[in-house]
């Protein structure tokens, strides 16, 4: 609903209408015009592979966030390295 009404809101005055259809495409993830081509299909590609490699990282990130405290004091304060030492 309150995206709904947003939208009716930036689309009732005819300035924000303007800039609302310029921007629309970009925020709504759509893009203008595609022709089926295979360059076009290779850039595509492209651009899925470089968001799918942006996913990863994201990923790897909430491991170290889980995983990176507990390696931090294995390699400070565990036996094992103590040891080692």
């Amino acid at each position: 609903p309150f995206c709904n009404s947003l939208m009716q809101t930036l689309e009732s005055n005819p300035i924000t209408k303007i800039v609302w259809n310029s921007v629309k495409p970009l925020l709504m993830g759509k893009i203008l015009y595609t022709p089926d081509s295979p360059v076009v299909r290779k850039i595509l590609k492209s651009a899925n592979t470089t968001f799918e490699e942006l996913e990863r990282l994201q990923n790897m990130a909430k491991a170290w966030e889980e995983v990176g405290p507990q390696l931090w004091t294995f390699f400070h304060s565990s036996v094992q390295m103590n040891m080692i030492r």
